[in-house]
């Protein structure tokens, strides 16, 4: 078990959102510990989550995704006040281990993807506006290497306090989730389903877009918006023509 109250000693937190997870991630994320892993956090606050990650897995390094202007439910909370300061102070103590990237997510999530980037453990934990949740999640599944986790945070989360519950078009994550793994049934494995959901990617072939060129370009964010607005799309790299 982890020492939770040395991890956390000389830190600065207002919340705790993550503790109650620990058992769940050191369960499925064991297989990892001992393996150089790379870890995407999409929502890192005042990076107790990322503190846990590094903890767990100790030959990780964490890219942390966050705008530090947060979600709609805490707009006027006092606590957005010096939030990116106490998320880097927090982390002080592993500066070479995390890659801070300040933003929205779709745009920076997308940057990742044109790079090529993949990992081993992805958090989705940004917004809990039922479509943020669903493009976070497509694009984070490009990012994932085959036999990676990929976590999801806030299933049962409820704005109405139980009664979005039966309405498939509130807001609310779980519908996302729900509709993300519909559409990717088949391409993963499910490890955990409760307040947070967990699977691992199956290895499969990535899905690409054939154009009447013959070329095929990756299915990103980037060429959907191309696409859709009737501009050109970004051509795949010249070395991967001949493969």
């Amino acid at each position: 078990m982890l020492d939770l109250e040395r991890l956390f000693a000389g830190k600065t937190f207002t919340t705790d959102w993550t503790s109650a997870n620990i058992e769940v991630w050191q369960r499925h994320l064991a297989s990892w510990r001992d393996r150089d892993c790379r870890i995407l956090e999409i929502g890192s606050w005042e990076g107790r989550s990322a503190l846990i990650f590094l903890a767990l897995l100790p030959r990780g390094r964490i890219t942390c995704v966050e705008s530090f202007t947060g979600s709609i439910e805490h707009q006027g909370d006092p606590n957005l006040v010096g939030l990116e300061e106490r998320f880097d102070a927090n982390l002080t103590d592993e500066a070479d281990r995390v890659e801070k990237m300040r933003g929205r997510s779709v745009p920076l999530l997308d940057r990742l993807v044109q790079e090529g980037r993949r990992f081993d453990v992805i958090y989705v934990d940004g917004s809990h506006r039922r479509d943020d949740v669903l493009v976070d999640a497509v694009l984070s599944w490009q990012l994932l290497a085959d036999g990676g986790v990929m976590i999801f945070d806030d299933y049962l989360w409820d704005a109405d306090d139980g009664l979005s519950a039966g309405n498939p078009g509130a807001d609310v994550p779980k519908h996302a989730i729900d509709a993300f793994l519909a559409l990717n049934a088949g391409a993963y494995t499910l490890l955990h389903r409760g307040y947070q959901v967990l699977i691992r990617r199956d290895a499969q072939v990535r899905p690409n877009a054939r154009c009447k060129d013959g070329l095929v370009y990756p299915r990103t964010f980037r060429n959907l918006a191309r696409f859709l607005s009737k501009r050109p799309l970004r051509r795949p790299p010249q070395d991967s023509l001949s493969s």
